[in-house]
């Protein structure tokens, strides 16, 4: 397996040599998951006349499966090592390993709190960059710091990464109803200040909620962003998930209103992904709907992808 060590999103070579011409051999990958259980990926490939099957270029994050007694939800471990496992006919070939991680151990994290920052998140930046574009990264109606880990793969990859929480952590509210914009105008201004940060390439970067987040942040603080990234996300402002007469988003101490977000306002890079079978809301008809706006608009450069 080449790489023998990388990132979680690395894509890995495998190779197994010394077979049979023709011969058919199965590929197995097992590791251990949080919070218990193991994720597995198995593939079937055929030999060349040569002897030797090749799974190329292969994503293993996209591939891997919870096996069973295996939470739904789990995740791999920060620093793991993958074992691979060559069989035929159920005889065991070959086995090898290699290791994978979620952060590079040139990236710093900063925790920070309402007491300090007047907001609540982490702060993951590499060791000795200076100005460099940087990511606002939001979570969804979960509540709590952004799921997954898109913060610190970025950070290992050279963005700094401010990832932040607007619900369901200490010092916020408990839910997602009545958040103020300003608290992410407070986020964003804090963020264009840090030496490691170009103000002028700010991203926000949103799942979901969040994704609706996103676009409303590019709209009302175009000063401030520069690119939108916005996953599964709705093109209307909605209201709280728990209680449909109340807003979800405030400005000014005003809720805003159920309307269209006005997209049309974001200055920089629109980068959108919706779900044809998102079982939530209709996340694809909202980024087709986004994507028409902006067309009838002349507005580009925009990336629009279901």
């Amino acid at each position: 397996m080449t790489p023998t060590s990388g990132f979680l999103d690395a894509p890995f070579r495998v190779r197994v040599t010394g077979l049979k011409a023709r011969s058919w051999v199965t590929v197995k990958m097992v590791e251990t998951a949080l919070p218990k259980g193991t994720l597995t990926v198995s593939r079937a490939v055929r030999a060349d006349s040569s002897g030797v099957a090749d799974l190329p270029q292969t994503n293993v994050l996209a591939l891997v499966r919870p096996t069973a007694r295996t939470a739904a939800d789990a995740l791999p471990r920060f620093r793991r090592t993958i074992r691979l496992s060559a069989l035929s006919g159920g005889k065991l070939l070959a086995t090898t390993t290699a290791l994978r991680s979620v952060v590079s151990t040139s990236v710093q994290i900063e925790k920070l709190s309402p007491p300090t920052t007047r907001f609540y998140g982490e702060y993951l930046h590499p060791i000795r960059t200076s100005r460099h574009t940087t990511v606002l990264l939001l979570g969804g109606s979960g509540g709590g710091m952004p799921n997954g880990y898109a913060a610190s793969l970025l950070a290992s990859h050279g963005f700094p990464v401010l990832a932040l929480a607007y619900f369901g952590a200490p010092g916020l509210p408990p839910q997602l109803e009545r958040i103020p914009l300003e608290y992410f105008q407070r986020a964003l201004t804090w963020l264009a200040k840090r030496p490691e940060v170009s103000p002028s390439r700010i991203s926000v970067v949103g799942v979901s909620r969040g994704g609706e987040l996103a676009l409303l942040l590019g709209s009302t603080y175009p000063g401030l962003i520069q690119a939108v990234a916005a996953y599964v996300p709705s093109e209307r402002v909605n209201p709280a998930p728990t209680d449909f007469s109340s807003p979800a988003w405030t400005r000014d101490g005003k809720a805003l209103p159920q309307t269209p977000i006005a997209v049309e306002r974001i200055t920089g890079r629109i980068f959108l992904i919706g779900a044809g079978e998102d079982r939530l809301w209709p996340s694809a008809q909202a980024v087709n709907a986004i994507k028409r706006r902006m067309r009838e608009r002349g507005r580009t450069p925009l990336t629009a992808l279901n």
